[in-house]
């Protein structure tokens, strides 16, 4: 009779996890929902010779609980950063800068190195933006001011403004100082709010010259009042 017991408490049993009232002495397909049988072992016998289910079932309903909750998350998961839209905070801050070639400061007020749309501070919720929208909000010029940078996107650093502006630089002949230190890799420097760039390239005699014209806060703040889509006016 131990003997007996002993070896129904070592049998194994296979329960389907969707179905527990399916028990099987070896593995298989359910009958049911044709999931894959799993195995469980069996602790105790009663007199009839039939496995006891309780701690079965329990381990069954943790199983069936787990994976609705597991199911629920990822569903509000889905609808709150894919369903729900989400305004993204305001970007719109502005810096100064000028470039200085050969001893001559350039002048950046021409037409053509302007963007006429007026700043929205849209910050990608119109999801119809083109890529080349996107890229232009990171720095750009306005009002035929020709040193002072419009950042209306995160991220942006000094070489979007001159690959926006389309000016070619050659930054590994470039000299920059920003804030009047001088820097390396400027051009890959983030554009902070009211930072002052200034940039040498090809023959250079004179910094103290043009480093003493550099962009002022005042000055910034000035153009800041004449932009229609600033909300800081």
């Amino acid at each position: 009779m131990v003997l007996h017991q002993m070896k129904n408490k070592d049998k194994k049993i296979y329960t389907c996890p969707m179905h527990s009232e399916v028990e099987s002495g070896k593995g298989g397909k359910c009958p049911k929902c044709k999931m894959d049988l799993v195995k469980v072992k069996a602790e105790s016998v009663n007199s009839g010779g039939k496995f006891k289910k309780s701690t079965l079932n329990i381990k069954l309903q943790n199983i069936v609980i787990s994976a609705f909750l597991l199911s629920l998350i990822w569903f509000l998961w889905v609808v709150w950063y894919k369903v729900i839209p989400h305004k993204t905070p305001d970007v719109h801050y502005h810096a100064g800068f000028i470039v200085v070639k050969d001893n001559r400061q350039e002048n950046f007020a021409d037409f053509k190195f302007m963007k006429f749309e007026p700043c929205t501070v849209d910050n990608g919720n119109n999801h119809q933006e083109s890529e080349e929208d996107k890229q232009l909000e990171k720095a750009h010029l306005h009002d035929n001011i020709g040193d002072v940078v419009h950042v209306e996107r995160n991220g942006a650093k000094w070489k979007d403004l001159f690959t926006n502006i389309k000016y070619g630089l050659n930054y590994s002949e470039a000299e920059a100082y920003i804030n009047g230190n001088k820097v390396s890799g400027f051009q890959n420097r983030p554009i902070e709010a009211y930072d002052s760039l200034v940039v040498f390239i090809g023959t250079r005699n004179d910094f103290d010259q043009f480093l003493s014209k550099t962009v002022t806060r005042e000055h910034i703040q000035e153009a800041e009042s004449k932009d229609e889509g600033y909300g800081g006016h």
